[in-house]
């Protein structure tokens, strides 16, 4: 089988998607595929040769990249690059490649529109994972006309010209399902590389005072507000507690109110660093807590799982279907807005180390048991076969067409 993953999303751009892309060429290769990625290059001008990643091909097409803006929540690595010259370019290299199907790796930016045309004037049948939902914290009004464009232009040039939609969680799947009412809707839960699981899990004990690690780019989205009240009411308290947020600054108000509220002290901002020395950053906090304005646990969090961190996100039961997520014994839920529950579940941590001991293998064994990539490909598998019209079968040698 011989597979292209289409995305305007991935390395060394660090999102959850651009990851999970990645990660998902490197494991689909190790079962057998044939894999080929289409991703946003960083300058205009002739195509380069196809880098290796893996086993997998990567093309990077020529891309024009968009200033930072608030209706971009800030960040500043969106790329575009749906010309009639990169629809051209695209068709040319899965005509070379031969490729049976294309998979469209997220649905936010411009190459999600020109996948299915592609597609459909080749023949290849094609499938989009959806890895977020669309949403405009920053405001109701505009939030509003996005949900409008997403369930009328969006949803019939974008989503719904797909053979099949996939979910990466049941709260993605539910947007997908009352948005887009696409007949194929499957779900694949996300998944993190292997890699994390075989690496030592981290201490449940570094030395006072407790650190908390959160990791995300800091945009309207993922602001911490909420999260850094509840620190500063813990501090009031006089609990000695600290943050380290790992991301890059893309909304000024975190870091306003740390300056205003005189936080410097116990809240600190790293700015975006290398995977790597997130890892060991881990090692020396005691929790992790992920933060965003829709529930999920996202990549990251999957990972300080992974790596034995107890974590704190907006979850709850049945997020991943049959995946037993359990507040105080896989990780400790939050809700957004309500500050002294989430400083009430911090300190349930603080108070006792057993606890987060607990938790910590907890989610570790839960991440080993049902997100990991060799569970996602047999699902991409059911997926793909579907969508080709013969079922695909997953062996240890590799996936029999």
């Amino acid at each position: 089988m011989r597979i292209a993953l289409v995305t305007n999303l991935y390395p060394p751009i660090q999102t959850g998607t651009a990851h999970w892309t990645q990660e998902l060429a490197r494991h689909l290769s190790r079962c057998g595929y044939t894999v080929t990625v289409i991703a946003c290059g960083a300058a205009s001008g002739p195509m380069a040769p196809p880098e290796i990643d893996g086993a997998a091909a990567v093309y990077r097409l020529p891309a024009r990249r968009l200033r930072a803006s608030r209706l971009l929540l800030g960040f500043d690595e969106f790329y575009i690059s749906n010309t009639k010259a990169n629809r051209r370019r695209i068709i040319d290299i899965l005509r070379e490649r031969r490729i049976q199907i294309v998979h469209q790796c997220g649905h936010l930016l411009d190459l999600t529109y020109a996948t299915p045309l592609i597609a459909r004037e080749l023949g290849i049948p094609c499938v989009c994972s959806i890895h977020t939902v669309i949403h405009f914290p920053a405001s109701r009004l505009v939030d509003a006309l996005m949900k409008t464009l997403d369930r009328t232009i969006v949803r019939h040039f974008g989503p719904g010209r797909y053979d099949s939609l996939i979910a990466l969680d049941a709260e993605t799947r539910g947007y997908i399902e009352q948005t887009y009412h696409h007949p194929r809707t499957r779900t694949v839960l996300v998944s993190i590389d292997d890699d994390v699981l075989q690496r030592m899990p981290v201490e449940s004990d570094p030395p006072p005072p407790f650190r908390i690690l959160s990791i995300g780019h800091v945009t309207r989205m993922r602001s911490r507000l909420d999260l850094i009240a509840a620190v500063e009411r813990l501090r009031n308290r006089g609990t000695r507690v600290e943050m380290v947020i790992v991301g890059k600054l893309c909304d000024p108000r975190p870091v306003d109110y740390v300056r205003a509220r005189g936080l410097e002290n116990i809240i600190r901002f790293t700015g975006e660093l290398p995977r790597a020395e997130v890892f060991e950053l881990a090692r020396t906090c005691h929790m992790e807590a992920h933060w965003i304005t829709v529930p999920g646990l996202g990549t990251a969090t999957l990972e300080a799982m992974a790596l034995g961190l107890p974590v704190m996100a907006w979850a709850f039961p049945g997020l991943y279907g049959d995946v037993p997520l359990e507040d105080g014994k896989t990780l400790l839920f939050a809700t957004p807005g309500d500050i002294e529950q989430i400083a009430g579940q911090i300190e349930r941590l603080i108070q006792s180390a057993p606890l987060r001991r607990a938790i910590g293998t907890a989610g570790r064994q839960l991440v080993r048991n049902y997100l990991s990539w060799d569970t996602a490909v047999l699902a991409l598998a059911a997926v793909y076969g579907e969508a080709v019209g013969k079922p695909l079968s997953v062996t240890a040698a590799g996936i029999a067409t």
